[in-house]
């Protein structure tokens, strides 16, 4: 696959978790930022399309209003570029201009608060993404923004600032230490490295679940994701089949697992119809609830109670239901 497609992948991902979760969206601007959200601000998604004057198209990847308020733009890359806060200022300048405002003849433009998340590990040297606005009055100011080199930190950390969101990404640490590995004894060396960062990965995003930073479908979307970049990353290596293995192995059981949630959830509304019908009492309540939940579930909360031992008399009393069809059910 080419380099530019690879690099489509990693965007495609980050956009999928970033709009997956609000919960877990807060709490990674919490992370970057220094912020204190609550988990139940609401967030919003402005259109991220923009047509400048020379119609030109700009995407930024991801721009976020917090509170009705609170304006963020967070985007990916995988390469320093020195180029990077130019882009973002040009898209937080777009947005401004969209949603400027005036005050006594007097326009005001507020310019998101941005982060451009490295997907790679940094140095002392590592681009901070900034730049100097120099204006016609002879005024300056410097335009900064925020960077955060993934690879600096490590899993465990991610978790404490409860940015594991970003933890598919992880499995990037590998990636160029894979591509100098001159033989298969090497490779297999660092494919065993790869499935015990995999097993790490799992782990803490388990534990985020039970501590209630991610709910179960947005943990099976994480390993997805994982399973995606992993098989993007080291498709073209054959030591590294066994981790992926193991990942198609948790999804399958994630998926079963949700399948069994559901149908334990269409079990107890029955139950909890069955109930209802049965504190009714009454005729004209059954037959309502008959018209509610269709005759289908009706006929499934009949059968249930003549599992627990009503007698035909007794469900007919509050289901709608002769005693001869009941006695035929």
């Amino acid at each position: 696959m080419e380099k530019h497609d690879t690099h489509n992948v990693f965007d495609k991902v980050f956009k999928r978790l970033i709009l997956s979760s609000t919960g877990a969206v807060i709490h990674l601007i919490n992370g970057l930022f220094g912020t204190e959200y609550p988990l139940d601000s609401s967030i919003e998604y402005p259109n991220t399309e923009f047509i400048t004057e020379q119609m030109k198209q700009l995407y930024p990847d991801i721009l976020i209003v917090i509170g009705g308020i609170h304006q963020y733009h967070l985007e990916a890359q995988i390469q320093d570029d020195k180029h990077m806060a130019l882009r973002i200022f040009e898209y937080g300048f777009q947005y401004a201009l969209r949603h400027k405002t005036e005050s006594k003849g007097l326009l005001t433009l507020s310019m998101p608060r941005s982060c451009v998340i490295y997907l790679t590990a940094g140095t002392k040297k590592s681009n901070q993404p900034s730049f100097r606005l120099l204006f016609p009055d002879g005024s300056t100011h410097i335009y900064k923004t925020r960077a955060f080199y993934l690879l600096n930190h490590d899993i465990k950390e991610l978790e404490e600032r409860n940015m594991v969101i970003l933890l598919p990404f992880y499995i990037l640490k590998l990636r160029k230490a894979v591509e100098k590995a001159g033989n298969h004894k090497k490779l297999k060396e660092l494919s065993a490295e790869a499935a015990a960062m995999v097993d790490e990965i799992l782990k803490s995003a388990e534990r985020s679940e039970k501590r209630g930073i991610l709910n179960t479908e947005e943990v099976r979307l994480l390993i997805e994701l994982l399973d995606r970049l992993y098989t993007e990353v080291y498709r073209n290596y054959v030591e590294f089949k066994e981790a992926d293995m193991r990942l198609q192995d948790i999804i399958m059981t994630r998926v079963e697992e949700a399948e069994a949630r559901k149908e334990a959830e269409v079990e107890a509304r029955l139950e909890a119809k069955m109930e209802e019908l049965v504190r009714a009492r009454s005729e004209e309540l059954a037959e309502a609830r008959l018209e509610e939940f269709g005759k289908e579930n009706t006929r499934e909360i009949v059968r249930k109670m003549k599992k627990i031992g009503l007698s035909a008399e007794q469900i007919a009393q509050v289901s709608g239901f002769s005693v001869k069809e009941i006695e035929e059910l």
